[in-house]
């Protein structure tokens, strides 16, 4: 196959005679640029326009019915526009235009921050000499930063890192008095009922011992120590606590339910977002009063894979959905009951050893029940900070 080459037509060959083009163009060694099927099954060619007198000549000979194009592509343009100079000048005015307005910054986004408004923020930037349409290869960005953490007393960090034209701005916020942390130090108590098995002590003290039977709640480490020599002390007590749990996991499926089923229809708005105003540019939806999933997806222009222009195609698409009544079977029942049973021990068994199971299971023609009582070894501990003073 020939490479890209500026001028363009499209040759649709017949489905039946598909093959034949194929073999015309190996025995006579014709060039063309790709092939792919259309909706209709017809072959499609794409051919050089040079080439296209050598394949209408030997498609007539061989009694291929194929149509051709109009010539089109950059050849096509060029060549129709040829003697309109003002055009090129327009584009090559244009293509310089791009390529240094992507030395500037176009767009600031700001995160990090929920205290402190955006407009604060950007008011502070633009006093350290940074706004949109900062020259970007002359930025200091540590003189940025510095100077921009000299004049605020809300914001104790700050990072500016540009991508393309787009400057991500991320801050961290200073913590008001009421917000720090002051003489805090914590317990640690049963995230669930159980009977003591092992205790790792970190720190703190015990409060209990091993086969004592413990609720959801109770201490099992303390951070509150009492010595004669030192009395009273207070520290972050944390440790491993394994207890014998029970734990019961029960799983309803209905005979008779409501599933999603897609229709098949598919619409979709389209938008514009240029810097930070949008514009829509296509709308198609025509779900407002339907059942739908909706799925955005944003793309933003690059000219030539290099220059990001602040300019994001934001396409929403709506898979139309109805509710469809289904009945199952006994079995068909047991076997999503079943499938559901093992995501749900997944989850109970994540941070547990199992030492026994039970499982019952039964229908009643309305619903199909599964009821799975386990036994097993987990970390019960789980710590709550506390403050003193």
């Amino acid at each position: 196959m020939s490479k890209f080459s500026l001028g363009k037509i499209r040759i649709t060959v017949t489905p039946d005679k598909v093959n034949s083009a194929f073999q015309i163009i190996l025995e006579k060694s014709l060039s063309y640029e790709s092939f792919s099927f259309n909706v209709n099954g017809e072959g499609v060619f794409i051919v050089s326009v040079k080439n296209k007198e050598r394949f209408a000549q030997e498609f007539e000979k061989n009694d291929i019915i194929a149509t051709f194009s109009d010539n089109y592509g950059l050849g096509a343009v060029v060549t129709k526009y040829k003697k309109r100079y003002g055009a090129f000048i327009g584009i090559f005015l244009m293509l310089i235009i791009v390529y240094t307005s992507s030395l500037f910054v176009w767009d600031i986004r700001i995160d990090g921050n929920t205290s402190t408004k955006d407009e604060e923020i950007l008011k502070t930037l633009n006093d350290c000499g940074f706004s949109l349409g900062s020259f970007i290869p002359k930025i200091d960005y540590d003189k940025l930063h510095n100077t921009f953490l000299l004049k605020s007393d809300k914001i104790s960090w700050i990072s500016v890192n540009i991508v393309g034209n787009v400057a991500n701005v991320s801050v961290k916020e200073r913590m008001t008095e009421e917000e720090k942390p002051q003489n805090t130090y914590s317990n640690v108590v049963a995230k669930c009922d159980g009977q003591i098995a092992l205790i790792r002590l970190y720190d703190g003290i015990k409060t209990v011992k091993l086969l004592d039977i413990v609720k959801e709640g109770d201490i099992l480490i303390s951070g509150v120590i009492d010595s004669q020599s030192e009395g009273v002390r207070y520290v972050h007590a944390d440790g491993v606590v394994n207890a014998y749990v029970n734990k019961h996991i029960s799983i309803k499926i209905p005979m008779m339910e409501s599933v999603k089923e897609y229709t098949g229809t598919i619409n979709s708005d389209k938008s514009v977002k240029i810097f930070s105003k949008y514009i829509n540019i296509f709308k198609k939806n025509s779900n407002c009063n339907k059942f739908y999933d909706k799925i955005e997806v944003n793309k933003n222009i690059v000219l030539f894979n290099k220059i990001k222009l602040p300019v994001v195609v934001t396409e929403t698409i709506f898979s139309e959905y109805v509710y469809k009544d289904v009945s199952y079977t006994e079995r068909e029942a047991k076997e999503l009951a079943f499938v559901k049973l093992r995501e749900e021990l997944d989850i109970a068994l994540k941070n547990a050893e199992l030492l026994s199971k039970r499982v019952n299971y039964y229908c009643d023609y309305e619903f199909y029940y599964i009821e799975c009582d386990l036994y097993c070894i987990e970390d019960i501990a789980k710590v709550v900070e506390f403050k003193v003073g």
